[in-house]
């Protein structure tokens, strides 16, 4: 019995170490450009605003798409591109209509707003179930890095991000579908994008080198 508990144990350790070192997502500068005007936070996310934007700014969501990073470790099929996209792009209208115009088709006042999936980090389905049995939660946490540039009408960078962000060891949400997670942190990223426009610049923000 106590051979048992032990070995129990052993298994529960190496699965959290085996998928707690396969699954850290950080911020990337794919799609962005010279990093020299962004500025780097203490969370790792890298942001650049010229001025907070006004509210009723008319912002049209001009694209969405994935444009994995050179060293992204995941590939992903078609149509779990297709998923993730329009996550982002739904979470993003519903994050940036309280304060901003969305609007579907673009006039002479627009913002054109993009954003790109550049990394993402698939939950193990099977892992999950493992360290739920064994640990009473999974543990093997999904998630998804993204790059977001938002242009004035005259086609000039107003604001720029990069943030990338993971589900919780103990959110059981999402953590038994591939893609559940990845698709949970959409709302955290649109949230601060959001915020961003408005002014809230993270903290401890420095400049990139």
């Amino acid at each position: 019995m106590v051979i048992h508990h032990f070995v129990k144990r052993v298994l529960a350790v190496t699965t959290v170490s085996v998928l707690a070192a396969c699954s850290s997502i950080a911020p990337t500068q794919s799609t962005l450009g010279s990093s020299a005007e962004l500025r780097t936070s203490s969370d790792g996310s890298r942001h650049f605003l010229k001025a907070p934007v006004k509210i009723q700014t008319e912002i049209h969501i001009a694209d969405v798409g994935v444009v994995l990073a050179p060293d992204a470790r995941e590939s992903l099929s078609a149509d779990e591109r297709q998923e993730l996209t329009d996550e982002l792009r739904k979470q993003l209208v519903t994050s940036l209509k309280e304060t901003y115009k969305v609007v579907k088709t673009p006039s002479v006042n627009s913002h054109s707003l993009r954003a790109t999936i550049t990394d993402v980090r698939t939950s193990s389905v099977a892992g999950n179930v493992v360290s739920t049995v064994l640990l009473l939660l999974p543990v093997d946490k999904g998630g998804a890095a993204v790059e977001f540039e938002l242009k004035s009408p005259s086609g000039e960078r107003v604001a720029a991000m990069s943030v990338a962000a993971q589900g919780k060891f103990v959110q059981f949400s999402g953590a038994f579908s591939k893609l559940g997670q990845a698709k949970l942190v959409m709302t955290d990223h649109a949230k601060s994008l959001a915020e961003l426009l408005q002014g809230n610049v993270p903290t401890g923000a420095k400049a990139s080198s």
